[in-house]
């Protein structure tokens, strides 16, 4: 066996000498190499790998398990043999070794790189073809952060109910991309439909839009859905009023037929008193029609026929007023008042029962009605006692009232007693009364705040404002803390 002596230098110019034989192998060099390396260098790291720590033999590095005598021929092994180290930084040897496995987690990579960039697209119009791949895990991923993505998929997946079912429960709008057959599948379409996806219906098949106990389910869920139905189905009253329950402007999508017909209507506004909106311009002047509107939402109101209260003051035939429909508004929601004529607004009976219903109400009140005589003889109401059923109902309600109430004590007490915070508007004169701030704290603490410095520093208020509460809390926690 033949001794062979082993020059070894560095990039940095040293040498190093080591004894080897023709059948050392190149990890052997190696090993031997390492041994005479100076103590600071980690020499377990340097072994590691072999993307770190490399032998070049002429244009030629070989692997660790080759021997000398299979890397040199003949002649070459009778001198000295002169070998380069190259040593790489640790960085780029890692990255050799990252390099070095992808082959065998391509498949994985490939996936992560479409997924990622098919979550961060808002739209996929950079690369719509991204998508169009048979591989449903990556096209469910992408469905599932946002549904319209079904367009970039292969036609297979499209014909998927899995995939489509996926991309319409994210987006019902979806179900314009998935596959006729599935455009066609009862569930999958109800699934799409929605009050947030109203144009969903619009890609269903036309065999389950001319389905009428179908069509009925729809419109039981999106009553808009009706706007696309068979147009036979939208003169079907059954189906056109379960629509409108839903969706008042259903109405809007209902044939002209059932539109001018009355009795429909009244039927529909009993629904959605708010699908008095698209009645036609004669029948929002039927009183009977705007009073089962205005019954069922007070804000119908507001679509009522100017005419309507142009007329005399009692309709005979069905025996209601003016007067009596808006009573009915106030009654169902005291907001109506703002809908009100301005000549009922100042109606003692009206605006009573709607500031009892909603005392912010009072905002929509006529000024003038507090002009009047203090006391209204016929409905034994007075101004003072609308302002006190207002702001009984709600304290805020204070601050729709006319400055003289604010300083009033018993409309003022009754509005802290309601809500400590409306001492917020309450007149000055008020808050240097200290009863009357007992009162507001021991509703609300925090209306502490509105109080005058003078009342913030009275022992009788600061404990009534249960403030010591917080203060006990507070030490506890502290206590819990340490």
């Amino acid at each position: 066996m033949r001794n062979i002596k082993i020059t070894i230098t560095t990039a940095g110019g040293s040498t190093n000498k080591i004894d080897a034989n023709e059948n050392s192998t190149i990890q052997e060099l190696k090993r031997g190499y390492v041994k005479i390396l100076p103590n600071d260098i980690n020499k377990k790291e340097v072994l590691k790998d072999e993307h770190n720590f490399q032998f070049a033999m002429g244009t030629e590095i070989p692997d660790d398990n080759r021997k000398l005598n299979e890397v040199f021929k003949g002649d070459e092994l009778k001198g000295e043999i002169i070998i380069t180290a190259i040593t790489r930084p640790l960085s780029i040897a890692k990255c050799l070794r990252a390099i070095n496995k992808l082959d065998s987690i391509y498949n994985q990579v490939h996936k992560l790189v479409k997924l990622e960039r098919i979550l961060t697209a808002k739209t996929n119009e950079e690369d719509p073809s991204i998508l169009a791949s048979s591989d449903k895990d990556i096209v469910l991923a992408a469905l599932r952060q946002n549904g319209r993505a079904l367009q970039y998929a292969s036609e297979e997946l499209k014909n998927d109910r899995d995939v489509v079912l996926a991309a319409v429960q994210q987006n019902g709008e979806a179900l314009e991309f998935a596959s006729d057959e599935l455009r066609n599948d009862p569930e999958i379409v109800l699934e799409a439909v929605g009050p947030e996806y109203v144009f969903a219906f619009e890609h269903a098949a036309d065999e389950l839009k001319a389905d009428r106990d179908f069509v009925l389910k729809v419109v039981s869920k999106c009553g808009y859905a009706l706007a696309f139905a068979a147009d036979k189905l939208t003169a079907d009253k059954e189906i056109v009023l379960a629509a409108v329950k839903q969706n008042k402007m259903a109405l809007l999508c209902a044939s002209e037929v059932l539109k001018a017909d009355s009795k429909f209507i009244l039927a529909a506004v009993q629904q959605n008193g708010l699908a008095l909106r698209y009645a036609t311009e004669n029948l929002k002047g039927n009183t009977e029609i705007v009073a089962a509107a205005v019954q069922q939402n007070g804000f119908a109101l507001e679509y009522a026929s100017d005419e309507l209260f142009g007329k005399q003051s009692s309709f005979s035939f069905f025996n209601i007023s003016a007067k009596n429909i808006v009573l009915v508004a106030v009654t169902q929601n005291g907001l109506a008042l703002q809908y009100a004529p301005e000549n009922l607004k100042g109606n003692t009976e009206i605006v009573a029962a709607a500031v009892k219903q909603n005392g912010e109400a009072l905002r929509y009140a006529s000024k003038e009605l507090f002009g009047k005589q203090s006391y209204f003889s016929f409905f034994n109401i007075s101004a003072k006692n609308i302002v006190l059923a207002a702001v009984t109902q709600n304290g805020f309600a204070l601050h729709c009232a006319l400055p003289e109430f604010k300083k009033d004590k018993d409309v003022v007490l009754a509005a802290v007693k309601k809500n400590g915070l409306a001492l917020q508007y309450a007149s000055l004169e008020l808050k240097d009364d200290k009863e009357f701030m007992l009162e507001a704290v021991k509703q609300n603490g925090l209306a502490l705040q509105y109080a005058p410095d003078v009342f913030k520093a009275d022992k009788d208020i600061f404990f009534s404002s249960g403030a010591t509460k917080w203060i006990r809390a507070s030490v506890c926690t502290r206590k819990l803390k340490s």
